[in-house]
């Protein structure tokens, strides 16, 4: 099971388990490709009130990504719905057993 957590302060945040499917994430992520990190749905920390914002990571408040809840594009070019998206060079990916 690989663990998505924050880089700058390594707060657990999301498993692989909810990350939406977009053209192999997880392989991009590790070849440092340029797709972001997407979810399928918001997670219970996240404070997304609003139709778009930043995400922040809620230990140290490093800005991690942002969200769009009527969709965005992906540099890609792919359109994700919603859209809620991490930069992957803001995350530490590790593997737990």
């Amino acid at each position: 099971m690989k663990v998505f957590s924050c880089l700058k302060c390594s707060k657990p945040l999301f498993l692989e388990s909810q990350v939406k499917e977009h053209t192999d994430l997880v392989k991009k992520f590790k070849s440092h490709q340029s797709c972001n990190v997407f979810l399928d749905k918001q997670s219970s920390w996240m404070d997304c009130e609003h139709k778009e914002g930043t995400i922040y990571c809620p230990q140290c408040t490093q800005k991690l990504g942002q969200f769009c809840w009527h969709g965005n594009t992906c540099s890609c070019g792919e359109l994700v719905i919603p859209y809620i998206a991490f930069t992957p060079s803001k995350l530490l990916i590790t593997t737990v057993q």
